[in-house]
């Protein structure tokens, strides 16, 4: 985790959208094991949620979107949860209301291009 973690941190675009997928990819396949990391996947998350790169934010949330997936059919399954969304879910309620106001202003943007404001709104 130390080297995914360093990997966001080099600048590149398309690497920091790489890691958040990786990271998401960890929460499902290490459900367990992230709460040794979650509080740095929060800084980092929360931080990407910024990123001048509008697939950058959204996939930050994404990230919150896929674990909160994941709790649910753990629910579902009567399965151990580790509670990770309830442990944090005033932060991301106001996390996920702030990305509905982050709108990125280009000469082609399309209407219905996914960004961090309807990432976030599907992170709500």
């Amino acid at each position: 985790m130390t080297k995914v973690f360093e990997a966001m941190e080099t600048g590149d675009e398309e690497i920091q959208d790489y890691v958040l997928r990786c990271i998401s990819e960890i929460s499902t396949q290490e459900y367990e094991s992230l709460q040794f990391y979650f509080g740095k996947v929060c800084a980092l998350t929360q931080a990407a949620t910024t990123n001048p790169c509008p697939k950058v934010g959204a996939q930050a949330y994404e990230f919150w979107t896929t674990l909160a997936r994941e709790e649910a059919e753990r629910a579902d399954k009567q399965m151990v949860s580790m509670g990770y969304i309830s442990q944090c879910q005033s932060d991301l309620v106001a996390l996920a209301l702030q990305g509905l106001l982050i709108l990125y202003s280009e000469e082609d943007d399309e209407e219905e291009e996914w960004g961090p404001a309807m990432s976030a709104g599907c992170c709500l």
